[in-house]
């Protein structure tokens, strides 16, 4: 969660050499993947929305390249499981089968 920190700091400040070196080392695929990884963390969720907002919001054409072609932002987003069903306890896998999923917190 720090490092998600980090990086939605550096991208903030509107630092071109900050913007670059985070899009250099492919650390918004990272920040996506948390993102999906864990669908109730709140504030993983928000601090990585700030990262994508502030690089969408980049004068970059590398940060922007990074964000819309190669992290593929656009499909991302539409790709993104709108239920979740998280893993049984031991000896209640019946149980959890018959229920429903439960909503994406992100949603």
């Amino acid at each position: 969660l720090k490092v998600v920190e980090l990086l939605a700091a550096l991208l903030r400040s509107g630092c071109d050499a900050g913007e670059e070196a985070v899009a250099g080392c492919r650390a918004m695929t990272a920040c996506m993947s948390l993102f999906e990884a864990y669908p109730f963390h709140n504030a993983m969720h928000h601090h990585v929305a700030i990262v994508l907002t502030a690089a969408a919001a980049s004068r970059s054409d590398a940060t922007l390249s990074h964000l819309f072609d190669e992290c593929k932002l656009l499909d991302w987003l539409v790709g993104l499981p709108r239920t979740h069903r998280p893993l049984p306890n031991a000896g209640c896998e019946e149980t959890a089968a018959a229920k429903e999923p439960m909503r994406a917190g992100f949603l």
